[in-house]
């Protein structure tokens, strides 16, 4: 499994060539950090906020299938059930195989 950071809370995770992009941030919504442009098979999104939502600066693939298995959890983005930031859904794990598991915070939208 590899995974590769593209700025702030955006990264790609692949394995088997299959690759999600995880919260990637829309084009100037966060200062300092260039646009993102890359292709995947899926995007994942933690929550709607502008930087962590960017799909539309990923170009999907189709027709692979995903070697990882994601399950999620709904939760708030804040201590007010929502109130304040709005709902947020985690991912509980994202693995690939048995021998490389990995845990994320991140959730289709």
């Amino acid at each position: 499994m590899k995974i590769t950071w593209l700025g702030h809370s955006c990264f790609i995770v692949e394995s088997q060539g299959y690759q999600i992009v995880l919260d990637p941030y829309q084009d100037g919504s966060v200062p300092g950090f260039a646009p993102i442009r890359v292709e995947a098979d899926q995007v994942l999104c933690s929550h709607g906020h502008g930087d962590h939502s960017g799909t539309e600066c990923v170009s999907l693939r189709q027709g692979a299938a995903s070697p990882f298995t994601v399950e999620t959890i709904d939760t708030w983005h804040d201590d007010k059930n929502g109130a304040k930031r709005g709902p947020n859904t985690f991912t509980s794990s994202a693995t690939a195989n048995a021998a490389s598991p990995i845990s994320a915070t991140w959730a289709a939208i």
